[in-house]
C-alpha cells in the first residue's frame, strides 16, 4: 500500500527534521517504513496565534523536553492478514534491529486484539485506524530523577487518545475519563512509541485503548479512556 507523508519544510519542532531524525534509527525506521503504514506526518509545533495548544507546541517543544514528534497510521485490515498468512506459513514477521520490532509487533497486536475488561470490539464500526507516535523525550521532563513524571506519561496517551477518538468523529472529540496502568518506570532520555486505536463507538461515546512502548517493544504504560463528540475543531497529536 502506498503510505503518505506529510513533511513541512518547517514544522516548527526543536530537532528540525523529525522524520528524518527517527528514520536514522534502525527500530524506528523498521516501524515507519512497515508496509501496513498508510500514513506519516510531522506535527506542526509552531505556536497558534489564538494560544491554543501552547503546552504542547511551545512548553513541550525543546531540547529538554519534546525533541521530536512523528506519528503514522496502520491498517489493522492489513496488519491481521499479514499476521494470518505468517502463522499459516509457519513464518515470522522480519526481525530487525537486535529483534526488536519482532516484540514491536507482538505489543501491536496486542493493543489490536485486546479491549480491556468491559469493552469488545466492535467491527460495525471499522475499520478503525492504529495510531502510532514517536517522542524523542528529553530529562526535564522527570518526577522522580532521572525517570518520566506520571502525570507526562498520562499526557501523552491522552493527546494519542484524542488523535485517534477525532479522526473517528466528524467532529473533535474530548476526554472525559483515562484509566491508565504505569506497568514499568520510562528513564529520561529516551525515545518512546505510543499507540491508541478506537475499540467502540457508541452514539457520540468514542471508546479507545492506549498504550507506551520503549524501543525493545516493552509496554511501559496502557490505558482505556472514553472520549466525547463535541463539534467544535478537531484534536491532532
Amino acid at each position: 500500500m502506498k503510505t503518505s507523508r506529510s513533511r513541512p519544510e518547517d514544522a516548527g519542532q526543536f530537532i528540525k527534521d523529525p522524520l528524518g531524525h527517527f528514520l536514522a534509527m534502525p527500530w524506528a525506521a523498521a516501524l515507519l517504513l512497515d508496509p501496513a503504514t498508510t500514513a506519516i506526518v510531522v506535527p506542526d509545533r509552531k505556536p497558534l496565534p489564538s494560544g491554543a495548544r501552547s503546552l504542547v507546541n511551545c512548553i513541550l517543544n525543546s531540547a529538554t523536553t519534546v525533541r521530536a514528534c512523528v506519528s503514522y497510521w496502520q491498517s489493522p485490515q492489513l496488519l491481521a492478514q499479514r499476521s494470518a498468512e505468517s502463522q499459516l506459513s509457519g513464518a515470522t514477521e522480519p526481525a530487525s534491529a537486535g529483534g526488536r520490532h519482532g516484540n514491536h509487533v507482538s505489543s501491536r497486536q496486542a493493543l489490536l486484539q485486546e479491549s480491556g475488561p468491559k469493552i469488545k470490539e466492535d467491527t460495525k464500526t471499522q475499520p478503525c485506524l492504529l495510531f502510532n507516535a514517536l517522542l524523542d523525550i528529553g530529562e526535564q521532563m522527570s518526577g522522580f530523577e532521572g525517570t518520566l513524571h506520571g502525570g507526562a506519561t498520562a499526557l501523552f496517551i491522552d493527546e494519542a487518545m484524542g488523535s485517534v477518538a477525532g479522526g473517528k468523529s466528524p467532529f473533535a472529540a474530548v476526554t472525559v475519563q483515562i484509566n491508565t496502568n504505569f506497568r514499568k518506570t520510562i528513564n529520561l532520555p529516551q525515545v518512546l512509541l505510543v499507540r491508541a486505536r478506537v475499540v467502540k463507538k457508541e452514539g457520540r461515546k468514542i471508546y479507545v485503548r492506549a498504550s507506551i512502548e520503549n524501543k525493545d517493544g516493552n509496554i511501559m504504560a496502557e490505558s482505556d479512556g472514553l472520549f466525547i463528540e463535541t463539534d467544535d475543531g478537531r484534536t491532532k497529536l
